[in-house]
């Protein structure tokens, strides 16, 4: 029976997408009339690209035919419902190679010849499903095209929305997506995002309004349409495109994933969030390559006696002719992952695990995990038996059956090592192995450190008269560092006490000698010792290498918590060889200022000490995550120090660090 075309309603219409087609008819498509087949000739060659596993290819072909049906066949049938003039797109996503997807277009003239294309998209029991063109992937600076299927359960009328660019995914201030074309035979246009709210409130029901609000929180950018009249248990699409922002070339090949939330949201109650919502993720790489396993996530933290458990999820698709029935993808563990943990955690396709044991003439479809101990590697095996993955150069209207992808789990042994590397060899029966990624774990420490150290040939610039220099002084610290377990960034914070002891003689005319009865050119000599006490906050970033050495440099504030100041004054004859006078006084400062008098000839004397900033360098040698030794060069600027004075504090420190915590959750 052919599919009717629903009545669209067009709330509010912003703008449309300007065909990005000027002229449709380009050669490469050719269309056979008589039989409905549709060709692509004379294609660019490829080159592959460095590194890749195997040779460069056009992986899949995207054909949309213009009245609402599509293909991911190389070479497929369609026959048309209607007589009249369609525009058939194709979109080329390339593997293995740097070079972006192609796309092509023409206009034909077609009369039915009374064969129709009835067979339904197969949406796997879902309302809302999304496909696309680059096998779950995206490349930074690439197009992608998205198949958005709804379909109805019974309700005919509804909302659709397409949620993009979410929020905790953004990277710095680009947007990763950008909308490039929508399309579809309905009619349907795209409703002001200004106005979705207002939809939401007034005319979404229930769950779908709850998810609808929760999902416009979530993403920054969101496409709204209203359906009215589609077929009961019918299937309708819509065909979007859009553009990956070349900034994400600093995010490919490291397990980060984009997301895209279609939502068909029926004027009813009845909203079953896991028909009626399809989250679609793929994630960011460098070339477009079916074959691939990633690791979530893909840092972990050690701690002795902690297992942690590891989530791996793998895809896989059957690029050559012909149909495969079984498929087996193995891995070799090393010593960091204990096989016997393996368990599967998520299928696409729908199948359970295997009888044990399996029989040969068994021919429901079904999977089995061989999990071998060996003494120098472990290896671990998944056997989907009776998959019959469709070569993607068959005969099916969807790719969905030359793909799948699975989820399983892992838990780590007590080995220390920097990273766990995991790639996989995938078998399509006979086939020669297709070796996939590495996808790579990353193993790291996280402590709490108690650092007692010692402040050695200090020395002071800008502070005026020094005569005695400052004395070394010892210092303690507690803190906190996220460090490889062998090489790598590390970083942390860290709270430390520090004191430094000075001392200075003044030596001037004493003013007010005559008006005071003493001779003139009567000397006013001070003997000053200064104790300074410090709390100072830092943060420190480092290269740390084979878990041994370690180079950091850090910044941070330091804030003088109180201050003594020792005077002994005296007045002397203007040779300075007898004493006239003699007083000994004590003035106290910190956070707040004080005008204690310094002595009894200087009258009050404002003492402050103001925030200072505090740099440091250097280089640690031990076991980082036990303890090291460090020697570093240590920096303390303050704009106002002691008499007001502007002076730079420079000293050398050696220390130990004890780490005395580690931790990492349990799971």
């Amino acid at each position: 029976m052919p599919p009717k075309f629903p009545f669209i309603i067009l709330l509010v219409l912003v703008w449309v997408v300007p065909n990005a087609y000027s002229q449709c008819n380009d050669p490469v498509i050719r269309y056979d009339e008589r039989s409905g087949k549709f060709t692509a000739t004379n294609l660019p060659t490829l080159t592959k690209s460095p590194g890749a596993k195997k040779e460069a290819e056009w992986g899949i072909y995207l054909w949309e035919f213009g009245d609402g049906h599509y293909s991911f066949e190389e070479k497929p049938t369609h026959h048309y419902a209607k007589k009249g003039n369609y525009e058939v797109q194709l979109f080329l996503t390339p593997f293995y190679t740097s070079r972006g997807p192609e796309k092509y277009c023409r206009e034909i003239s077609v009369t039915p010849n009374g064969v129709l294309d009835q067979t339904p998209y197969d949406l796997k029991k879902r309302l809302a499903y999304i496909e696309t063109n680059t096998a779950n992937h995206i490349v930074p600076n690439h197009e992608i095209q998205m198949v958005m299927h709804y379909a109805s359960n019974g309700v005919r009328n509804g909302h659709l929305f397409v949620f993009y660019n979410k929020k905790d995914e953004k990277k710095g201030n680009l947007k990763p997506l950008e909308l490039l074309r929508e399309s579809t035979p309905y009619q349907e246009g795209i409703i002001s995002s200004g106005t979705v709210p207002s939809i939401i409130e007034k005319r979404l029901l229930g769950g779908a309004k709850v998810g609808v609000r929760n999902l416009y929180n979530e993403f920054e950018d969101v496409l709204a349409y209203r359906v009215e009249g589609i077929p009961s248990g019918g299937q309708q699409r819509l065909f979007l495109g859009f553009q990956a922002n070349a900034g994400l070339t600093k995010f490919q090949d490291k397990d980060i994933d984009l997301t895209v939330t279609l939502v068909w949201a029926p004027d009813s109650e009845n909203f079953d969030p896991k028909k009626n919502r399809y989250d679609h993720t793929m994630q960011i790489l460098s070339v477009h390559d079916p074959n691939r396993v990633k690791v979530k996530p893909n840092v972990a933290y050690y701690r002795k006696n902690y297992p942690k458990t590891i989530n791996y999820h793998v895809d896989f698709q059957n690029t050559a002719k012909g149909r495969v029935k079984d498929v087996r993808v193995a891995f070799e563990l090393d010593k960091s992952l204990d096989v016997q943990s393996a368990t599967m955690t998520g299928l696409d396709i729908d199948m359970g695990a295997c009888p044990t044991p399996y029989r040969r003439d068994t021919f429901i479809p079904c999977y089995e995990i061989k999990k071998v101990d060996k003494p120098i590697a472990d290896s671990l095996i998944f056997v989907f038996h009776n998959i019959d993955l469709e070569g993607r150069r068959g005969f099916l209207r969807s790719n969905k059956f030359t793909k799948a992808g699975f989820d399983f789990r892992l838990k780590s042994r007590d080995e220390k090592v920097g990273s766990t590397p995991l790639k996989a060899n995938i078998i399509f029966q006979e086939v020669k192995p297709i070796e996939t990624n590495t996808a790579r774990l990353r193993w790291r420490h996280q402590t709490l450190f108690l650092r007692p150290g010692l402040s050695l040939l200090p020395s002071i610039n800008g502070f005026e008269d020094i005569a005695e220099g400052i004395d070394q002084q010892l210092n303690i610290g507690i803190g906190y560092q996220n460090t490889p377990i062998t090489t790598g960034k590390a970083y942390g914070g860290e709270l430390s006490y520090t004191t430094f002891h000075f001392g200075r003689t003044l030596s001037d005319v004493y003013a007010g000698a005559e008006e005071n009865g003493f001779p003139e050119g009567t000397l006013l000599i001070a003997e000053e010792k200064a104790h300074i006490q410090y709390l100072e906050a830092k943060a420190w970033l480092g290269y740390q290498v084979h878990s041994w050495l370690r180079g950091y440099a850090g910044l941070g504030l330091s804030l003088p918590l109180s201050g003594r100041v020792d005077v002994k004054t005296r007045l002397a004859d203007a040779e300075n060889t007898y004493t006239i006078l003699e007083s000994e006084d004590e003035a106290s400062f910190g956070l707040l200022k004080s005008r204690e008098p310094l002595s009894v000839f200087k009258g009050e004397t404002e003492l402050a000490n103001s925030f200072g900033i505090t740099g440091q360098l250097g280089v640690e040698l031990g076991i980082m995550d036990v303890a090291s030794l460090g020697v570093g060069r240590e920096y303390r600027f303050f704009p106002v120090f002691y008499h007001k004075e502007c002076a730079t504090i420079a000293s050398w420190q050696v220390f130990i660090r004890f780490q005395f915590m580690t931790w990492a959750s349990k799971n």
